[in-house]
């Protein structure tokens, strides 16, 4: 009898073990750019063409995915890097999760770099679609709310001025340039009001 629960239990974790998560992204350093990451190997089990208005997004496949870039973004902003977030992270989106990144205020390039990627995360307009996303139907889940309500209170927490001196900064560098913006970690100031900056957008 304990041999066949032991066996049980074995045959219980194997199963565990071969699960395959419905959607997975990857958040990687970028190798063209200093300072900056790569959000890519975003793909889905779920078809694209099973609609659902009950789904964030309107189907399983977009709101699966929503779930990894969300979690991505949440884990970027909780890890404490001084770098600004405005485009630090770029990726090379699809017809589909372009909508997903703009409905989370990822902007399109200006002009392809060498990275070719199409959009990149803006701070603002990010602040801006999480809010929205924080209280207003858009999100049709509590975890979609909680974790929008989550990356505004980190958003909040940085520097405006250091997020709008490397927008410049950023610009100049993907066009070929150089940047020389002064990452000094003031965005990580405890004694900011996380949500003193997301005011103007609701």
């Amino acid at each position: 009898s304990s041999s066949n629960d032991e066996n049980s239990m074995k045959l219980e974790n194997n199963n565990l073990t071969r699960e395959k998560p419905v959607a997975v992204a990857r958040l990687r350093s970028s190798i063209d750019f200093d300072d900056t990451w790569v959000l890519d190997s975003m793909r889905c089990i779920l078809k694209k063409e099973n609609m659902d208005e009950a789904c964030d997004g309107g189907s399983e496949f977009t709101e699966a995915l929503s779930v990894a870039v969300d979690a991505l973004l949440l884990h970027h902003l909780q890890s404490g890097t001084t770098v600004p977030f405005q485009g630090a992270i770029r990726t090379k989106s699809t017809l589909f999760s372009s909508k997903i990144l703009e409905e989370r205020g990822f902007e399109p390039v200006e002009e392809l770099a060498k990275d070719m990627a199409t959009h990149y995360s803006a701070y603002e307009p990010c602040m801006a679609k999480y809010a929205e996303r924080s209280i207003s139907t858009v999100s049709k889940s509590p975890g979609a709310r909680d974790r929008a309500l989550q990356i505004i209170s980190l958003l909040g927490r940085l520097d405006p001025d250091a997020e709008h001196a490397a927008s410049s900064d950023r610009s100049a560098e993907s066009s070929g340039g150089s940047s020389d913006a002064d990452n000094d970690g003031s965005g990580d100031d405890n004694d900011n009001d996380p949500w003193a900056a997301m005011k103007q957008f609701i």
